[in-house]
């Protein structure tokens, strides 16, 4: 049996060993100057909510509300397909396994970094590692499925240390959670989705047009929730 920090260890010895081997693979670090750089979207409607596509160096927080789903993996396949049509590589850090490979399109998994967690520090971790390996263009957290109470005690300096760190390395830093609670973020979108039954059918670029995704200013400025008081405290660093 692991200790913590022999865990901790061996954890950041696996992610150091894929990421050297997408690096070998890429051949490509990115630039010190890559945050100039504006990425469009071939979705219009996410385009335009986004003023033209994604900022490198930017971090984007969309809140999916518990009861609405399906807008977060409409975000994430988009991101995805716009890292894939750059050779670009995206780590995705999967926190309650809120990503299903299955129903997303083959072609988008090329490029694509899958950490999965199991615990909301396990996660934030993985996030501070990779935030800083300049092979990788895009980095997404996604907490869909954790319990709000629990991520409203994630500390803002945690938050911050990684929005300073994806703008240093000009990557494009995404959060999913189900509600506001990341500080540091740039910019916050709240996604509501307006599907019929009908909508499923649809291919997905056309399942975009029914996507609302409602800028909600910066995060720093959102209320904070309260906490019940039997909730337990997790121990984050």
């Amino acid at each position: 049996m692991l200790n913590t920090s022999q865990a901790n260890a061996q954890r950041k010895a696996l992610f150091a060993q894929m990421a050297r081997q997408v690096g070998a693979r890429s051949g490509v670090e990115i630039s010190e100057h890559a945050s100039d750089r504006r990425i469009p979207l071939a979705a219009e409607g996410l385009g335009a909510a986004l003023q033209g596509g994604f900022q490198a160096g930017a971090f984007y927080e969309f809140v999916e509300a518990a009861g609405r789903p399906g807008g977060a993996s409409l975000v994430l396949e988009s991101a995805l397909e716009a890292a894939q049509e750059r050779n670009e590589y995206f780590a995705l850090i999967d926190a309650c396994d809120g990503f299903c490979p299955e129903t997303t399109d083959s072609t988008l998994l090329k490029n694509l970094f899958w950490a999965r967690c199991q615990q909301v520090e396990e996660a934030l971790q993985a996030a501070d590692y990779l935030v800083r390996d300049r092979n990788f263009h895009w980095l997404c957290l996604d907490f869909r499925g954790e319990s709000p109470a629990v991520l409203e005690k994630i500390p803002s300096s945690r938050w911050f240390r990684l929005q300073r760190a994806a703008k240093s390395a000009g990557q494009v830093f995404l959060t999913f959670l189900p509600v506001p609670c990341a500080v540091a973020a740039n910019k916050r979108f709240c996604l509501e989705p307006a599907f019929t039954a009908a909508a499923f059918d649809l291919p997905r670029r056309e399942l975009l047009a029914h996507l609302r995704c409602v800028p909600g200013g910066r995060a720093g400025a959102a209320p904070r929730r309260a906490v019940h008081p039997h909730t337990r405290r997790p121990a984050f660093a």
